[in-house]
């Protein structure tokens, strides 16, 4: 019988690696199967179970976001059965799982099998800014294959820069297109690949390190820019236009992320949530709310460790220089997409923007510890060394240890409200529509869910029509019919009424109203402005049968029905005054007329 050979160093550290990785994909699995849809997910299964998620829709941007191959995900899960959480989910946690084990390539690429890129992978690992993007569906296709881009984009990068061939410099290119295809932020991954070939890959001074990074890596030079050039140019043609941003605003955003998000979030913050005001007033977003004792901590050890570095070893401070670059352009194309519109404090503390720092930071955290494999400059002992002073083992472990445990309590404390019934409303909202449906269809006048589902700022989207399309024929929507019901907050099927005192006069005829049989009829009413609104029209008919009403621009062709209704209808435009007219001679009084949101009538 033979015996065991020992396992040398790198295999150690493969074990270790692959360990850390199963345990980082249970942990988040967790955080994921208890979370539900949320907001901007309703958009996308609305529009994949209406039939409009075409190849024009994936070249639309959403929102600012031009994001093709992130729509295109979500169709995946919008064509199977309604509100299909565990596929959304299971669609997340192998995206997850991807960016792990891209991390873990990228970091065994640049420097080997080194026991540091466990480190460097605890880094990532760890960061509670990733865990924003695996409990909410929409951040998780833009967030992910950002991720999985930018890990396997520089890995690709690195071993090009090493063997200098077309082939490798064309998967960073894929990886490229992956990134630029999911979310905007890709727009930083050539200024890293650069800064990469620059510091690491090139020598001399300034201009002739300038002049190898594009010169003598030619095609990297080509793959890179032309790809970004073509981007640039397709997202100027589709991607609304965003005000550029006051300096005022471009720097509070800046400053803010740097010190109070991004920084701190490295080192295990921000340990505490705020929740600056969510529509409707519930919501499980939550934002950073760093102390201001531990972003003092967390800068000063920051700045301890980058200084303890660089007094031993050569280049050490280079890769911090790397972070805060990023993290400062980071919060400039966040200013210019979200600060001008909601805040900068708005923009600065929604930690999921930084998501992709955290795969920045794993990398520069090895660059700090560790020399590049094959790079033509990298990091050093110094000989002698500055600083000489031993630091016990101890330290060191029990610095990680801390860090793990506060990213850990970060993190779960982020993930909590999206595991609560209290602030995901939406899950027992759906829950009670579908269970009320399940014996028939139902017509419903189609308004907008409550904000708690989806915000009314997305209408069209927040129309009921939209959102709840998955449901399927067991749900139809009408903008006109007489006595319709409509949803409240909670998702009861009630009927709709019109609220206020009517916006016409009483009608001259006693008992009737305004009385139309043979003639058109106009009743004069209260001056509605050009908004989107319901008509609501209480009559008395003879029979049934069909009038015309024209408000406006608006004219409808409706059918009334014998005995006392209320018709409801859509109007749009400014008018002062309703004719009706019989199409089929049947006999109607008027008794009101009212214009404004349609409500559902008060039930216990």
């Amino acid at each position: 019988m033979s015996a065991r050979h020992p396992l040398d160093t790198g295999e150690k550290v493969v074990l270790a690696a692959w360990a850390m990785i199963m345990a980082h994909i249970a942990f988040r699995a967790w955080a994921t199967a208890g979370s539900w849809f949320y907001s901007d997910d309703f958009i996308f299964l609305g529009t994949a179970a209406r039939g409009a998620d075409t190849g024009a829709w994936l070249l639309e941007p959403h929102n600012i976001h031009f994001m093709p191959f992130a729509l295109w995900l979500t169709t995946w899960v919008g064509h199977l059965a309604a509100f299909s959480w565990w596929a959304a989910a299971l669609q997340i946690i192998v995206m997850q799982a991807l960016a792990a084990v891209a991390c873990w390539w990228m970091l065994r690429t640049v420097f080997g099998d080194r026991p540091g890129i466990l480190v460097a992978l605890g880094v990532f690992l760890l960061s509670p800014a990733t865990i924003t993007s695996d409990v909410w569906w929409a951040a998780a296709i833009n967030q992910l294959p950002h991720q999985i881009a930018l890990f396997g984009a520089v890995a690709a990068h690195v071993t090009y820069l090493r063997r200098g061939t077309w082939g490798w410099a064309l998967v960073t290119g894929a990886f490229l297109v992956l990134g630029y295809a999911s979310y905007t932020k890709t727009l930083l991954l050539p200024v890293l690949l650069l800064a990469i070939t620059f510091i690491y890959f090139a020598r001399g001074p300034f201009v002739a390190r300038l002049r190898e990074t594009l010169g003598r890596h030619w095609h990297s030079t080509f793959v890179l820019g032309g790809l970004s050039v073509a981007y640039v140019w397709v997202y100027l043609a589709v991607a609304p236009r965003s005000p550029l941003p006051q300096a005022g605003v471009l720097f509070e955003t800046a400053e803010l992320s740097v010190v109070k998000s991004a920084v701190p979030s490295l080192l295990g913050g921000p340990w505490n949530w705020q929740t600056l005001g969510q529509p409707g007033g519930v919501g499980p977003r939550q934002f950073v709310d760093t102390p201001l004792l531990f972003v003092v901590i967390s800068w000063a050890l920051l700045i301890a460790l980058i200084t303890v570095q660089s007094l031993r070893y050569r280049r050490a401070w280079w890769p911090a220089v790397i972070v805060l670059v990023y993290a400062v352009l980071s919060a400039g194309l966040i200013a210019s997409g979200r600060a001008t519109a909601f805040g900068p404090e708005a923009a600065a503390f929604e930690l999921r923007y930084f998501a992709d720092l955290a795969g920045v930071a794993a990398l520069c955290t090895g660059l700090t510890l560790m020399p590049v494999l094959g790079a033509r400059g990298s990091l050093e002992p110094r000989d002698p060394p500055i600083l000489t002073l031993r630091v016990p083992a101890r330290w060191p472990r029990t610095l990680m240890t801390t860090v793990a445990i506060g990213a850990t309590i970060s993190s779960v404390a982020y993930v909590l409200p999206w595991h609560s019934d209290r602030e995901m409303p939406q899950r027992a909202y759906i829950a009670r529509v579908a269970a009320q449906t399940e014996d028939g269809a139902r017509t419903l006048a189609d308004t907008s869910v409550p904000d708690v589902v989806l915000w009314n700022a997305a209408f069209p989207d927040s129309l009921a029509s939209r959102t709840l399309a998955p449901l399927g024929d067991r749900l139809r929507f009408v903008t006109t019919g007489t006595d319709v019901q409509t949803l409240d907050a909670n998702g009861r099927l009630l009927d709709a009424i019109m609220p206020g005192e009517p916006r016409n006069d009483p009608g001259p005829i006693a008992g009737c109203g305004y009385q139309v049989r043979t003639r058109p009829v106009t009743i004069p009413i209260e001056p509605v402005f050009n908004f989107p609104f319901w008509m609501s029209v209480g009559y008395l008919a003879g029979h049934d049968g069909r009038v015309s009403i024209k408000a406006g621009d608006n004219v409808r062709e409706v059918t009334v029905q014998q005995g006392l209704h209320t018709l409801f209808l859509t109007t749009k435009g400014a008018y002062d005054s309703v004719t009706i007219t019989p199409i089929d001679q049947t006999p109607l009084c008027i008794d009101s007329i009212n214009v404004g949101q349609l409500v559902p009538e008060f039930a216990p």
